[in-house]
């Protein structure tokens, strides 16, 4: 399965956005994405800024806030129930957006460590 390649301005705007966060940047999916420890909080996907939160009341909110929102499926049938995939020509740098960075970094943060993989 192939991949969309990630909207270079997209990628610019959420690095801008990271700038001052304890997050370091890796590609996932061949993508642009952003980590606290081991965990991926943030990420670009095609034309979508991808952000990880915990299921219910936050995504509902998230969700309502940008419209045409919904949870990331980086294919059919696959969803990553953490995360949810914001449009990014809705997406607006200002305090409303810096808090929901600040939320998903904070909710990817407080997740357990990935358990070592064995040899």
């Amino acid at each position: 399965m192939k991949f969309p390649k990630a909207d270079p301005e997209l990628a610019r705007f959420l690095e801008q956005s990271l700038a001052g966060l304890e997050a370091s940047p890796r590609p996932m999916f061949g993508c642009p994405a952003w980590f606290a420890g081991q965990q991926m909080f943030a990420g670009v996907f095609g034309q979508w800024i991808n952000l990880r939160l915990p299921p219910g009341p936050e995504q509902e909110e998230i969700m309502a806030a940008y419209p045409g929102a919904q949870v990331f499926e980086p294919f059919p049938g696959r969803r990553m129930k953490q995360y949810v995939s914001l449009p990014g020509g809705q997406v607006q740098d200002g305090p409303s957006w810096r808090r929901w960075l600040q939320r998903s970094l904070a909710y990817a943060a407080s997740l357990p460590p990935k358990p070592k993989k064995g040899k």
